[in-house]
């Protein structure tokens, strides 16, 4: 509040003399000064808090809080209240274009949720994880099947329908030589040490090699198979498997370590059109072309249902033993198996590798999918392979730190980009 004070007039510069009315006009603008500070209630604690009836020049305190000093450490149920005092919504309508319930905290959780959704989409769109790099582009019209030997050495297969051939590389891809001329379609690699065999489809037989793929002889069949598109090779738990291209495939063992003749072979006859293998916990486990699991506790004699489903392969990924198919299922022991809730469908991933744990499966010719949870969630790598492919161009194959993936056009390897 203004102080009125009325200053007595000087005469020439000097001050009045001193007389009863001046002294009296002193005193009146002394108790003038004093009534005014003692409205201020200047004190020695300073000014009081504001109210909502007395307010300082900065209203702390307008929505009716009585200490000016909860504002800055006001709770939230404060700030809540003074939210709604100024007329905000806590809770209006949600949905895309509305914001969530602010007094629950939903607002933040919402925010963090749509965040983790954009950069899930954008793993599935290629913005994260991989990126595939061209590594070799043959002369011929395709590659189809792939092997690492190891120490640097790779071999593909192609399917020139003219020249089918086998092709090599001693230096992890830098450089390619024409290594075989083949009857069909190099499609299938096993190896047991320098021994290697490559099984054909289009025109079923094999080719082998004693020493790690430089030379190979071939065709061979074995007796009593035939047919044309093959089913693969496998070397596990140290026997020879092959599936050739009868209707239905015929299973074939050979227990030799390089079987350069026809009757090195033997005929399973207890299951036919095996399309997968793996030997898991000291069991020989078999996939039936879109069909059930299997598995042999003789290495591969007789079989038994193991699991009922559609399944395409199977992988072996830290201690689960993964079958791929339509759905996902994965056990530890051979005997339970859990089904992982997978959130697609591979029914076509009839190629498969790990590298580490991560699982990479081929999705048709143009997808690859990986998982990192042993096949409960696939991301898309995020690069779609060339769309003239043939349908055989799907295997995937691991050299040291990273997937090789063949396609139409060549041999591609995946690069990790964002981890």
């Amino acid at each position: 509040m203004a102080i009125n004070y009325t200053k007595v007039t000087w005469v020439n510069g000097a001050p009045p003399a001193l007389s009863a009315e001046n002294i009296n006009h002193m005193d009146d603008g002394i108790k003038a000064a004093t009534d005014a500070l003692d409205q201020m209630a200047v004190d020695s604690t300073g000014l009081p808090d504001a109210t909502t009836t007395k307010k300082g020049v900065v209203q702390l305190a307008s929505t009716g809080q009585q200490d000016a000093t909860k504002v800055p450490k006001a709770t939230g149920a404060e700030i809540a209240s003074i939210l709604t005092a100024g007329g905000y919504s806590l809770a209006p309508a949600t949905g895309a274009d509305n914001l969530d319930n602010i007094a629950d905290g939903t607002n933040y959780k919402r925010i963090q949720a749509a965040k983790a959704d954009k950069i899930n989409a954008g793993r599935d769109l290629g913005l994260t994880r991989y990126s595939l790099v061209p590594l070799y582009r043959p002369t011929a019209d395709a590659v189809i099947g792939i092997k690492n030997l190891g120490s640097g050495i790779i071999l593909v297969g192609t399917l020139d329908s003219n020249a089918p051939s086998i092709i090599r590389s001693t230096n992890y891809g830098k450089s390619w030589v024409n290594v075989a001329s083949t009857t069909g379609r190099s499609a299938f690699f096993a190896q047991n040490g320098a021994n290697v065999i490559n099984a054909v489809s289009g025109n079923f037989g094999y080719y082998l090699s004693t020493d790690n793929g430089a030379t190979w002889v071939g065709p061979i069949i074995p007796a009593g198979a035939g047919g044309t598109y093959g089913g693969g090779v496998w070397y596990l738990n140290g026997r020879w498997f092959i599936s050739d291209g009868s209707s239905p495939k015929k299973l074939f063992y050979s227990d030799v370590a390089a079987p350069a003749s026809s009757t090195n072979w033997t005929e399973i006859t207890t299951i036919t059109n095996c399309v997968a293998l793996a030997y898991f916990n000291t069991k020989l486990y078999a996939v039936k072309s879109g069909d059930d699991i299997y598995v042999s506790t003789d290495n591969g004699l007789t079989w038994a249902q193991a699991l009922s489903g559609s399944f395409a392969n199977l992988v072996i990924a830290g201690s689960y033993l993964v079958a791929i198919g339509a759905s996902v299922y994965r056990t530890t022991d051979g005997t339970t198996w859990t089904n992982a809730n997978s959130n697609v469908s591979l029914n076509a991933a009839v190629h498969v590798t790990v590298l580490d744990t991560t699982i990479f499966a081929r999705q048709s010719y143009q997808y690859i999918y990986f998982s990192t949870d042993y096949g409960t969630t696939w991301h898309n790598v995020g690069y779609e392979l060339p769309s003239n492919q043939t349908s055989f161009g799907y295997s995937l194959e691991r050299v040291n730190a990273t997937v090789l993936a063949v396609s139409y056009d060549g041999v591609y390897k995946l690069v990790e980009v964002v981890k």
